[in-house]
């Protein structure tokens, strides 16, 4: 069954909103993304450099930051997996 225009303008006027929010969310963890891989870039290059257990480059939070990447990075596969399944837009 096809929608008549001001059927398509109703569900439009749901969707957007919850698509806007989704595109503002997916920025916000590709941001997070970012932030996580320089940190870890510049962390194991301190380590390569000899400079352990030094601030913000501790060991233990290396490993949660390393953790919070890859969680970051399976929730956004997932993000464009579904969006490609159901919109046929490859990601």
């Amino acid at each position: 069954m096809e929608l008549t225009p001001f059927e398509k303008a109703a569900q439009n006027k749901i969707l957007h909103p919850k698509r806007m929010a989704l595109c503002h969310k997916v920025m916000e963890m590709v941001a997070q993304l970012e932030e996580a891989e320089a940190f870890l870039e510049i962390a194991e290059a301190q380590q390569q450099d000899g400079m352990h257990d030094i601030g913000m480059y501790d060991p233990d939070l290396i490993e949660t930051v390393r953790k919070e990447a890859n969680i970051l990075m399976a929730t956004l596969s997932i993000v464009a997996t579904t969006w490609e399944q159901t919109a046929g837009v490859n990601a």
